[in-house]
Protein backbone atom coordinates (compact mmCIF):
# COMPACT_ATOMS: atom_id res chain seq x y z
CA UNK A 1 0.00 0.00 0.00
CA UNK A 2 2.90 1.94 0.76
CA UNK A 3 4.02 1.54 -2.69
CA UNK A 4 1.39 2.53 -4.50
CA UNK A 5 0.85 5.75 -2.72
CA UNK A 6 4.55 6.47 -3.40
CA UNK A 7 3.94 5.77 -6.88
CA UNK A 8 0.41 7.64 -7.26
CA UNK A 9 2.19 10.78 -5.33
CA UNK A 10 5.42 10.69 -7.60
CA UNK A 11 3.21 10.41 -10.72
CA UNK A 12 1.53 13.87 -10.12
CA UNK A 13 4.39 15.57 -8.46
CA UNK A 14 6.19 14.68 -12.01
CA UNK A 15 3.70 13.88 -14.63
CA UNK A 16 6.61 13.75 -17.58
CA UNK A 17 8.45 10.92 -15.51
CA UNK A 18 8.09 7.49 -17.42
CA UNK A 19 5.91 4.70 -15.43
CA UNK A 20 9.44 2.48 -14.74
CA UNK A 21 11.30 5.31 -13.82
CA UNK A 22 8.52 6.22 -11.32
CA UNK A 23 8.14 2.47 -9.67
CA UNK A 24 11.98 2.44 -9.70
CA UNK A 25 12.16 5.34 -7.38
CA UNK A 26 8.70 4.30 -5.28
CA UNK A 27 10.71 1.27 -4.57
CA UNK A 28 13.84 2.97 -3.93
CA UNK A 29 12.31 5.19 -1.37
CA UNK A 30 9.78 2.66 -0.02
CA UNK A 31 13.09 0.15 0.77
CA UNK A 32 15.59 2.74 1.94
CA UNK A 33 13.15 4.98 3.37
CA UNK A 34 14.65 8.03 1.71
CA UNK A 35 17.62 7.74 3.55
CA UNK A 36 20.38 7.11 1.07
CA UNK A 37 23.02 3.70 1.84
CA UNK A 38 25.63 3.72 2.76
CA UNK A 39 28.38 2.03 1.04
CA UNK A 40 30.39 -1.01 2.60
CA UNK A 41 33.48 -0.54 3.87
CA UNK A 42 36.36 -0.70 1.88
CA UNK A 43 34.23 -0.49 -1.78
CA UNK A 44 36.00 1.85 -3.83
CA UNK A 45 39.50 1.87 -2.47
CA UNK A 46 40.66 -0.82 -5.01
CA UNK A 47 38.26 -3.79 -4.23
CA UNK A 48 36.04 -4.70 -6.85
CA UNK A 49 32.59 -4.76 -6.36
CA UNK A 50 32.39 -8.46 -7.78
CA UNK A 51 34.61 -9.26 -4.50
CA UNK A 52 31.70 -7.62 -1.98
CA UNK A 53 28.89 -8.45 -3.87
CA UNK A 54 27.44 -11.25 -6.41
CA UNK A 55 28.19 -15.12 -6.89
CA UNK A 56 30.96 -14.63 -8.96
CA UNK A 57 33.52 -12.97 -5.91
CA UNK A 58 32.60 -15.90 -3.75
CA UNK A 59 33.62 -18.20 -6.55
CA UNK A 60 36.72 -16.87 -7.67
CA UNK A 61 37.56 -16.37 -3.36
CA UNK A 62 37.03 -20.11 -3.34
CA UNK A 63 39.30 -20.92 -6.78
CA UNK A 64 36.57 -21.23 -9.23
CA UNK A 65 38.18 -18.74 -11.75
CA UNK A 66 38.55 -18.86 -15.30
CA UNK A 67 41.92 -20.84 -14.89
CA UNK A 68 39.66 -23.70 -13.48
CA UNK A 69 37.10 -23.69 -16.30
CA UNK A 70 40.04 -23.39 -19.07
CA UNK A 71 41.85 -26.70 -16.80
CA UNK A 72 38.30 -28.42 -17.30
CA UNK A 73 37.83 -28.06 -20.45
CA UNK A 74 41.79 -29.10 -21.17
CA UNK A 75 40.80 -32.21 -19.43
CA UNK A 76 37.13 -32.96 -21.53
CA UNK A 77 39.04 -32.60 -24.84
CA UNK A 78 41.69 -34.99 -23.48
CA UNK A 79 39.49 -37.29 -22.78
CA UNK A 80 37.30 -36.86 -25.55
CA UNK A 81 40.63 -37.61 -27.96
CA UNK A 82 41.32 -40.76 -26.21
CA UNK A 83 37.67 -41.77 -26.66
CA UNK A 84 37.78 -41.34 -29.94
CA UNK A 85 41.09 -42.86 -30.34
CA UNK A 86 39.47 -45.92 -29.15
CA UNK A 87 36.25 -45.66 -30.91
CA UNK A 88 38.21 -45.93 -34.26
CA UNK A 89 40.34 -48.94 -32.60
CA UNK A 90 37.22 -50.86 -31.74
CA UNK A 91 35.59 -49.59 -35.27
CA UNK A 92 38.21 -51.46 -36.92
CA UNK A 93 38.06 -54.67 -34.41
CA UNK A 94 34.03 -54.78 -35.86
CA UNK A 95 35.20 -54.45 -39.03
CA UNK A 96 37.61 -57.45 -38.65
CA UNK A 97 35.00 -59.53 -36.68
CA UNK A 98 31.94 -58.66 -39.14
CA UNK A 99 34.25 -59.99 -42.58
CA UNK A 100 35.17 -63.21 -40.25
CA UNK A 101 31.58 -63.81 -39.39
CA UNK A 102 30.92 -63.37 -43.44
CA UNK A 103 33.88 -65.87 -44.35
CA UNK A 104 32.28 -68.32 -41.92
CA UNK A 105 28.64 -67.97 -43.05
CA UNK A 106 29.75 -68.48 -46.76
CA UNK A 107 31.73 -71.86 -45.69
CA UNK A 108 28.11 -73.01 -43.39
CA UNK A 109 26.24 -72.36 -46.62
CA UNK A 110 28.78 -74.32 -48.76
CA UNK A 111 28.86 -77.19 -46.14
CA UNK A 112 25.00 -77.19 -46.30
CA UNK A 113 24.92 -77.29 -49.63
CA UNK A 114 27.62 -80.67 -50.22
CA UNK A 115 25.24 -81.79 -47.54
CA UNK A 116 22.09 -81.55 -48.79
CA UNK A 117 23.34 -82.87 -52.45
CA UNK A 118 25.18 -86.17 -50.77
CA UNK A 119 21.55 -86.80 -48.90
CA UNK A 120 19.93 -86.34 -52.28
CA UNK A 121 21.82 -88.41 -54.07
CA UNK A 122 21.98 -90.89 -51.22
CA UNK A 123 18.46 -90.88 -51.00
CA UNK A 124 17.98 -91.18 -55.12
CA UNK A 125 20.13 -93.97 -54.79
CA UNK A 126 23.07 -92.48 -57.24
CA UNK A 127 25.68 -91.78 -54.33
CA UNK A 128 28.89 -91.82 -56.13
CA UNK A 129 32.29 -91.58 -54.31
CA UNK A 130 33.56 -88.89 -56.50
CA UNK A 131 30.67 -86.67 -55.04
CA UNK A 132 31.33 -87.77 -51.55
CA UNK A 133 34.85 -87.15 -51.66
CA UNK A 134 34.05 -84.15 -53.40
CA UNK A 135 31.90 -83.30 -50.58
CA UNK A 136 34.86 -84.92 -47.90
CA UNK A 137 37.84 -82.18 -49.73
CA UNK A 138 35.37 -79.16 -48.88
CA UNK A 139 34.54 -80.02 -45.00
CA UNK A 140 38.04 -80.65 -44.95
CA UNK A 141 39.27 -77.53 -46.49
CA UNK A 142 36.58 -75.29 -44.26
CA UNK A 143 37.37 -77.08 -41.27
CA UNK A 144 41.38 -76.06 -41.46
CA UNK A 145 40.20 -72.69 -43.08
CA UNK A 146 38.38 -72.21 -39.32
CA UNK A 147 41.07 -73.92 -37.34
CA UNK A 148 43.86 -70.89 -38.53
Amino acid sequence: EDAKAKVDSLKLCNPTMSRVDVENEAFQAVMNGDEVPERPQGYGFGVKKSDIYGVRGELRKEGYGKLKRRHVELENIVETSLLKKRNEELEKQNKEMTNKFDEHTKMMKTVATHFSLVLDAVRDGKASTQLIDAAKSAMHLITTEVLL
